[in-house]
């Protein structure tokens, strides 16, 4: 049963039906829809402990005051990989809730930066207690400023 306003929830009624498609509500315009879903893609996440302890351990580390950022970059023989981007969040950061908004945060800025990498390079990103309380636009500075950093040691283009 609804509240008298309407706002409240109905007994007994799911609030998401079983086998329901996610999917961007038909309600928002076309440009709303495709910045809805705005997200790192699937094909591009790191999941394998081996692949993150491989860019920890051998990547090239680059500090900023937010976030820590690994970068292992390919060769020629690692292009089968794919660009992956792993992240980690430790409790540090703060509650459950936070730590899933600055892990959402980081996927979003990565998404924008798949461009710049290469296909074979992998990227851990590694959130510091502060990056709770910073902006995107202000992760997306740092995220950027130590991609341009790293291809300059590579010697290659951003």
């Amino acid at each position: 049963m609804a509240s008298a306003c309407g706002c409240g929830p109905a007994r007994g009624v799911r609030s998401c039906p079983t086998g329901a498609v996610r999917a961007a509500p038909p309600y928002l315009p076309e440009l709303q829809r495709q910045v809805f879903w705005a997200v790192l893609p699937a094909r591009n996440r790191m999941r394998r402990s081996t692949e993150f302890d491989a860019t920890v351990r051998y990547g090239v580390r680059a500090v900023q005051s937010d976030v820590i950022v690994h970068i292992r970059r390919g060769n020629e023989s690692d292009e089968g990989t794919g660009l992956r981007v792993g992240l980690i969040i430790g409790k540090a950061v703060g509650s459950a809730v936070e730590r899933h908004s600055v892990a959402r945060r980081l996927r979003h800025v990565a998404r924008t930066m798949l461009g710049d990498l290469q296909q074979s390079d992998q990227v851990v990103i590694r959130a510091l207690p502060s990056s709770r309380q910073v902006s995107s636009a202000r992760l997306e500075q740092q995220l950027r400023s130590v991609l341009r950093r790293d291809c300059e040691l590579a010697g290659t283009d951003p």
